[in-house]
């Protein structure tokens, strides 16, 4: 019990150091330390979300009080410490005004096996302050923590897997999955990495450092197909790569934490031309105007079914027969997909009195509707007088289909006002 309660007070500590030391700074060169084979890469700015969450006097609230009481109980200097960077974060040595970071470079084997690192980046602030910050941490929290120095740089090994090193410029602290590798290696590494090694210098990942917001997610798409179990699987079930149309993509999301509400952005980099879809804004008139959560897409459906049959043709792979029949009067594949006007929102805005059901609500514009009543009857499905279908045998909810849309709602009322246009 009394380990877990060191540990308990060290997490306690760094933690409220890194909330506490969230005061606005530039944010400097972020590409140059991360490796170029990194496959997720993250990013937190602590100082935005400390704003915005008005936690200028951590020191006043319950919380913070009540951890700290439990501090205190165990050890009285520890939570001298912590009183001391509640007062002045920078006197750890770490500079949060830049944003904190997390990435990965993990590799799947053929044969199943996982390899790889995980790490987390700060930026050191002063380096003579974070070596005496351990140092009393050690003391004070009754640790041992080793440090060797050598050639300008820190090493802090935990064990065998789990490391830190740290030089005049960054903090870096490292687990190796698989603990295979050499830590020591790896670490001095990533502190000397050379431009070409880096991510300075990949066109994508600029882009994505430019529209960061608050939390921040980066997949590199040759890397994660590259290296996840299922698509080894498929290029061993199939023999050919499937996704050549997509190489040297990124996706990455921005998240913004607002008064009220979170939005997140979804972005593609370097994706192929599947055209440019507009979302249609006249779908939102039949949605609820109160929400508690959001979401609306739009897909240029023709032209990615242009990328997909080119892909067919690139790997001699047939992902999907267009013209195959769906067993619906005479209607193919293709015309189901063209049925459909690429355009589709969703919302959620509370739960139903009588049985606690969330109230949800979605909404796709529609170019085919003859087609739609055709397969809702071949389902066996009848639409009411007011031109609803009852879907209670499939999902508590209601459809109707019309005026170039189909609208669905848990609440029969929202269904009802599309049917009145």
């Amino acid at each position: 019990m009394k380990t877990l309660k060191k540990i308990f007070a060290m997490m306690m500590t760094v933690a409220t150091v890194a909330v506490m030391a969230a005061c606005a700074g530039a944010n400097g060169d972020e590409a140059s330390f991360i490796p170029k084979n990194a496959t997720y890469v993250m990013h937190i700015d602590v100082a935005s979300l400390w704003q915005k969450g008005e936690l200028a006097n951590a020191d006043d609230l319950q919380t913070v009080r009540s951890l700290r009481s439990s501090l205190r109980s165990e050890s009285p200097a520890l939570d001298e410490m912590v009183g001391a960077m509640l007062k002045d974060p920078s006197s750890c040595g770490i500079d949060f005004g830049q944003q904190v970071c997390l990435f990965t470079d993990i590799d799947v084997e053929t044969s199943g096996a996982v390899d790889g690192h995980i790490v987390v980046s700060a930026a050191m602030r002063s380096r003579s302050n974070f070596d005496k910050f351990l140092k009393e941490l050690e003391d004070n929290a009754d640790l041992d923590i080793d440090l060797e120095e050598e050639d300008g740089q820190t090493l802090v090994a935990f064990d065998d897997n789990v490391m830190m090193l740290f030089n005049d410029k960054r903090i870096f602290l490292a687990s190796n999955i698989s603990g295979r590798d050499d830590m020591v290696a790896y670490l001095e590494s990533l502190a000397n990495l050379k431009p070409k090694n880096s991510m300075a210098g990949v066109k994508k990942f600029q882009k994505y450092l430019a529209e960061r917001k608050d939390v921040n997610l980066y997949l590199d798409y040759d890397r994660v197909m590259g290296n996840t179990i299922v698509s080894q699987s498929m290029l061993q079930l199939y023999g050919a790569d499937i996704t050549n149309a997509m190489r040297d993509c990124a996706y990455c999301m921005a998240g913004s934490f607002e008064k009220g509400r979170i939005t997140f952005d979804f972005k593609a980099y370097n994706l192929p031309d599947i055209g440019e879809q507009r979302f249609n804004a006249a779908l939102l008139d039949y949605m609820p105007s109160e929400v508690l959560s959001a979401a609306t897409f739009a897909i240029d459906i023709p032209m990615l079914m242009k990328m997909l049959a080119s892909m067919d043709r690139e790997n001699n792979f047939d992902f999907m027969d267009l013209d195959e029949p769906i067993e619906v009067k005479d209607y193919t594949v293709r015309d189901l997909i063209n049925a459909f006007g690429g355009s589709f929102a969703i919302d959620f805005y509370g739960m139903r009195d009588d049985d606690g059901i969330p109230l949800v609500a979605a909404a796709l514009d529609v170019k085919n509707e003859t087609l739609v009543h055709d397969l809702l009857r071949e389902a066996g499905l009848m639409a009411d007088a007011n031109g609803l279908y009852d879907l209670s045998a499939i999902l508590p909810a209601w459809l109707y289909v019309g005026h170039g849309m189909a609208v669905a709602s848990t609440d029969p009322a929202v269904a009802s006002r599309a049917a009145q246009g």
